[in-house]
C-alpha cells in the first residue's frame, strides 16, 4: 500500500471536555446520497477508544505546509493534550477541534463503526464542511511525505 499516494488528514473529535486526534491516511468517500465517508483508525492507536465513545468527528484536510502538524498527531508517544498544545485550532460548536489553516475540514456525526481486521472502519455522515483557497494538499507516498508540483 505503500506505492498509492494519500492525502493526509487529522481525525479530531471530543469526549467528556477532552480533544483527542490522530493522523489518518485511510479515508474516503462513501456516499453522496446522504453524503458518506470513512475513515480506518488502528486499533492500538491512543484516539480509538475514544472515537468508539464519540458521537461525532472531525476530519481535517492537511495542506503542503503541515507536515509539523501530522508529525505531532502520528507520534503515538505524544498524549492528547501535548498534540493539542502544539497546534493552532478552532473549536466547533460541538467543540471538536478544527486545524487552523488546513485545507478544510469535513464534520460528522459518527454512523458506524466496523471491525476492520486491526483497524476499526468508523462511517460518518457528513453535517457540515468548509474547504479553503487554492493552496496544495499534504501527500503521503512510500512512506514520506511530498507535495504536487506546479
Amino acid at each position: 500500500m505503500s506505492k498509492f499516494a494519500t492525502g493526509v488528514t487529522v481525525v479530531t473529535t471530543a469526549v467528556d471536555g477532552q480533544h483527542h486526534g490522530l493522523t489518518v491516511s485511510a479515508f474516503c468517500s462513501v456516499s453522496l446520497s446522504p453524503p458518506l465517508i470513512l475513515v480506518c483508525i488502528e486499533k492500538t492507536a491512543q484516539a480509538h477508544e475514544r472515537m468508539l465513545q464519540a458521537e461525532k468527528f472531525v476530519v481535517n484536510f492537511l495542506a503542503a505546509d503541515q507536515k509539523a502538524i501530522s508529525e505531532v498527531f502520528a507520534d503515538p508517544r505524544a498524549t492528547s493534550s501535548q498534540r493539542f498544545q502544539q497546534i493552532e485550532m478552532e473549536t466547533r460548536e460541538s467543540d471538536i477541534p478544527v486545524i487552523a489553516g488546513s485545507l478544510g475540514f469535513i464534520e460528522c456525526r459518527k454512523q458506524a463503526a466496523y471491525d476492520g481486521g486491526d483497524h476499526t472502519i468508523f462511517t460518518g455522515e457528513v453535517i457540515d464542511l468548509r474547504l479553503s483557497g487554492k493552496r496544495h494538499p499534504l501527500l503521503y507516498y512510500d512512506r514520506a511525505y511530498h507535495h504536487l508540483a506546479e
